[in-house]
């Protein structure tokens, strides 16, 4: 006999009748949505005692098919907040006190397991016949109570969307201006080397296809929205063209690699009364991955239901 058996016999022992709340109307499973994020990195600057400009952007650029689940009582994304903390905490405390006042009922519900065994008809038979003659004392009354609250379904306000497939891609653009006062450059202009290079490159990133990291989750009753934007980490692929007048630099074309990550916390934003169209910012200071210098980092979202 498993548990949810027992608590419906030691529920109709004490008169407990469930019935489901209403909530707010959920989208079908399965409806699909699309989740587009642009990620910008962005770093320009003039160090002068390093005789350095430079002008960097990134961009990697995310489209993610996304389909709605059943919706659900409990939230698997958005983090708890303080009503559902006290929640849990009065959850917490009618259970024990439940389980204090149901002593002498459960002796007899195990009194009744015994003669039963696995026959629900007998169970259903006996707590009939404990029912009837059981005297309502205030501790069985607060138990009926703790029992109703604890065992209520609960609203599934919480329905989350899922990434089915995703697909991304890059572009790039680096400028970078090195004016060197090395002493081999003392027969340059002004005894000063100029080394520039410019890096350009752009095309489809690793992780295209079925499945994705993106994860939203709507509170239907709380009207807001939490969002995991599918974390960025990977290299990307540019062509770079160097002008030196240094002597041992050379001047030429190199295929480059230039690191990029993006992992913005999950993160929970009102929403109005419908989820057709819906988007946002958020920039964050970061340094460049591949030099250390500091920029931003800018992810701009966009979600739609189709």
């Amino acid at each position: 006999m498993n548990m949810r058996v027992w608590l419906a016999a030691i529920a109709a022992g004490l008169g407990v009748t469930f019935g489901a709340a209403a909530t707010v109307a959920p989208v079908a499973p399965d409806t699909p949505a699309t989740l587009n994020v642009e990620y910008e990195f962005v770093s320009a600057g003039n160090d002068g005692s390093a005789g350095l400009e430079w002008n960097v952007r990134r961009t990697v650029t995310v489209e993610a098919a996304l389909a709605a689940l059943a919706p659900a009582g409990q939230a698997g994304l958005k983090p708890a907040g303080a009503e559902q903390q006290r929640q849990v905490a009065a959850q917490q405390q009618q259970a024990a006190r439940a389980a204090e006042n149901m002593q002498p009922l459960m002796q007899d519900a195990m009194a009744i397991y015994q003669r039963c065994g696995e026959d629900e008809s007998c169970i259903e038979r006996e707590v009939q016949r404990l029912g009837f003659g059981m005297e309502m004392t205030p501790e069985l009354e607060s138990a009926q109570r703790d029992v109703a609250a604890l065992t209520a379904e609960q609203p599934a306000r919480y329905q989350a969307w899922v990434a089915k497939k995703e697909s991304r891609r890059y572009v790039l653009s680096e400028e970078r201006l090195l004016r060197d006062g090395d002493p081999i450059c003392y027969d340059r202009p002004n005894k000063t080397c100029t080394i520039k290079s410019s890096a350009q490159g752009s095309g489809e990133m690793p992780g295209d296809g079925d499945g994705g990291t993106s994860s939203i989750e709507v509170d239907l009753a709380g009207s807001t929205m939490t969002l995991r934007l599918p974390p960025i980490y990977g290299a990307l692929a540019a062509v770079e063209v160097v002008a030196s007048d240094k002597p041992g630099r050379d001047s030429g074309t190199n295929h480059v690699l230039r690191r990029f990550s993006a992992d913005i916390e999950t993160f929970t934003v009102p929403v109005g009364d419908s989820l057709s169209q819906l988007a946002g910012e958020r920039t964050i200071p970061v340094r460049d991955d591949a030099t250390g210098q500091a920029g931003t980092l800018t992810a701009r979202w966009r979600f739609a239901t189709r």
